[in-house]
């Protein structure tokens, strides 16, 4: 029992003492864009963080190419604009005081339909030799989006509480889902692309 209880002591004491802290930040993803609080837990050289994101809806797409998933996630209902996520930060070459680089995988989660945009021809004119173009608007889904990226980052303290967090990196998304209306309907229920991530936070140490 004494051991039990000195375990549960020192575990209490590793949380409390150690640099825990709160996220507050911007994230550009392959899915889009979103904002995420996160809880972080440092463990020595590793940190350990887990939240939540608020998807953001985007009217205008960043192409116009006839992609389906690429920055096109747009919520629909409440529950298509929250998903969590997770990252293990490991810290390198430890040679400045207030600037920290770290190496970190980083996985996001969420559920949530698309917003598809397209030009597609409809008439001819034949005296001016013009092809006239009609715009479509179209929502696939809900799809689970599973954002799996690894890169470098850096923490920049502004003081002994406040801190700025950077990640830039790269990656893997798995989109999981059915639609009858997508026409591609052999990779329909799974789709992989290619992403990345740029995130910018603010961190409150405690």
């Amino acid at each position: 029992m004494k051991k039990i209880l000195t375990f549960l002591v020192l575990t209490i004491n590793s949380f409390v003492f150690s640099q825990n802290s709160l996220r507050i930040g911007y994230n550009s993803t392959m899915s889009g864009r979103n904002i995420s609080t996160n809880y972080s837990i440092p463990k020595g050289d590793n940190n350990f963080t887990l939240g939540m994101r608020f998807n953001i809806n985007r009217l205008h797409h960043v192409d116009d190419q006839f992609k389906t998933f690429v920055k096109r996630l747009y919520a629909t209902k409440p529950i298509h604009y929250f998903g969590i996520n997770f990252s293990y930060e490991r810290k390198i070459l430890k040679k400045w005081d207030l600037i920290n680089p770290f190496l970190f995988c980083d996985i996001q989660f969420t559920y949530s339909t698309t917003r598809n945009r397209s030009f597609l021809p409809y008439s001819f004119d034949t005296t001016e030799n013009i092809t006239l173009y009609k715009e479509h608007i179209n929502f696939f889904g809900p799809f689970y989006w599973l954002e799996n990226t690894i890169g470098f980052g850096l923490n920049i303290d502004v003081n002994k509480k406040l801190y700025i967090n950077q990640k830039i990196g790269f990656g893997r998304t798995l989109v999981l889902g059915y639609d009858e209306k997508l026409l591609n309907k052999t990779f329909n229920w799974f789709s992989s692309e290619f992403g990345g991530i740029l995130s910018l936070s603010l961190g409150y140490k405690f």
